[in-house]
């Protein structure tokens, strides 16, 4: 198991260290790396395509949970300084993904992996997220004023945003992205350019892009709505029921509960259905190469 163990943690490392080169090519020793964080920040925001890069995140993704996994039920564990190391490294390359749903993905896949059952674990989750959100919003944004006032602005917004312009018919700004997979596939072979997944800024006391995850469906149809959570529901019930005597399941569940643990700010089921769907095929591969026989 510890040899298993030690392959994962090769390939976290050498995926992570493949996306730091790739993310940091056009990085100049000396300048400011906030301002450069900020720069290619700007560039995934206006780049409605599928920058090449981003293909190898699945794979970073499905490594570190098989390693984490492995990890934690293997007898003979690597050294805390190992796991140190690793985990490091590991995090400084998806911060340079810039965007905050990764970040927060790897937390729920970390915690619900090793478990939460200790006092102590829900300390650290919450530690954890506060943390990374502090780094975001004040450091890598470089926004202005303090921690609370932005968690109040992703944590209320959404929900306000929602009933203002999507549940009382103010068409203005009511854009759906509950079919984006299927709309880059027809771009795809049609040559057209897919919309940005980044809706527009209102002002609900608080600046908000975000609408809860309801208001992608709303806007198609109220009846789409009710339908899409009884299926999402369904199959998260599922993968949650197979992820308790599997652990390939379970390395993908880990990041699937994002899903609904943030239906509150924006959907991820369906808008990131490609990403899902190269999540899977990533542990399979990774399962094969590494031929572990825990993930069966």
């Amino acid at each position: 198991m510890k040899n298993q163990t030690k392959k994962l943690a090769f390939v976290v490392l050498c995926l992570s260290f493949l996306y730091l080169i790739l993310r940091l090519k056009g990085y100049s020793f000396g300048s400011s790396i906030i301002a450069y964080l900020n720069q290619i920040r700007a560039a995934d925001v206006e780049d409605t395509t599928r920058n090449p890069v981003s293909y190898l995140q699945p794979f970073m993704l499905a490594s570190f949970a098989m390693y984490v996994l492995s990890n934690s039920i293997s007898v003979n564990r690597l050294s805390k300084l190992a796991n140190i190391l690793i985990i490091a490294i590991f995090s400084f390359a998806i911060l340079l993904n810039t965007g905050k749903q990764i970040v927060f993905m790897v937390i729920m896949s970390y915690f619900y992996i090793v478990g939460v059952k200790k006092a102590k674990h829900f300390v650290y989750l919450l530690l954890s997220v506060a943390g990374l959100f502090a780094v975001y919003m004040v450091l890598l944004r470089g926004l202005s004023g303090s921690v609370i006032y932005y968690l109040s602005m992703y944590l209320v917004s959404p929900l306000i945003a929602f009933q203002h312009f999507y549940f009382e018919n103010n068409t203005s700004y009511a854009i759906s992205h509950a079919l984006w997979f299927f709309e880059r596939i027809w771009a795809l072979f049609s040559g057209g350019i897919p919309e940005s997944l980044h809706k527009e800024f209102v002002w609900v006391g608080l600046p908000t892009n975000v609408y809860t995850a309801f208001s992608d469906y709303y806007t198609v149809s109220p009846f789409l709505n009710f339908f899409m959570m009884i299926v999402h529901g369904a199959i998260s019930g599922i993968l949650w029921n197979i992820s308790r005597y599997n652990n390939v399941v379970k390395v993908f569940y880990s990041y699937f509960i994002y899903t609904f643990a943030f239906i509150f700010y924006h959907e991820s089921f369906m808008v990131n259905l490609s990403s899902w769907m190269q999540m899977i095929i990533a542990i399979f591969i990774l399962n094969f190469l590494v031929k572990e026989r825990v993930y069966k």
